[in-house]
């Protein structure tokens, strides 16, 4: 999703649309963030791919009566701590190569060399103003429709990557 790790961990199930969502036209579902969670101070509408909504939609069983998507184990009023995720990189061998914040960067850029993606679109979708040289005050544009599709087909590009791995693996 190319979220902030804080945005992930903090993820309420009231900011998630999951299925076709008539008001946003997008047909996974959406993540609302709420500006009061979001560095630059606005609404982020992530939408969801279709393998993203089907994770968030087996994870919602075994954690809809609580307020966080991600609660913590051992205090299930509040989320999961961001150092949690970094202990996972860990102890997966990421120590030194990879850390949550930077699968942000490794979107960024993988989307933008590997799926000639349009820059203005990744940068909306990991949080950022885009620019123009009308600056903000004229460009408001949230580029949802165009992000579906990126985010479509980010997520189609990371399974056929991890198949491959597993392939070359076995």
């Amino acid at each position: 999703l190319a979220l902030r790790p804080s945005e992930l961990v903090g993820a309420r199930w009231s900011e998630i649309e999951l299925g076709d969502s008539v008001r946003w036209e997008v047909p996974n579902g959406v993540w609302i963030i709420p500006s009061k969670r979001m560095k630059e101070g606005r609404d982020l509408v992530v939408p969801l791919s279709h393998q993203v909504a089907g994770l968030l939609d087996q994870l919602h069983v075994f954690t809809r009566d609580n307020e966080f998507v991600f609660p913590a184990a051992r205090k299930p009023e509040t989320h999961l701590h961001i150092g949690s995720l970094e202990q996972v990189f860990k102890r997966l061998g990421f120590a030194g190569k990879q850390c949550p914040h930077g699968l942000r960067a490794s979107f960024r850029t993988m989307a933008a060399e590997e799926l000639n993606e349009d820059e203005r679109y990744l940068e909306m979708q990991v949080g950022h103003v885009v620019k123009d040289a009308n600056g903000t005050a004229y460009n408001r544009t949230a580029f949802l429709k165009q992000r579906i599709g990126v985010m479509q087909r980010w997520s189609d590009f990371l399974d056929k990557t991890a198949k491959a791995g597993k392939r070359s693996a076995d």
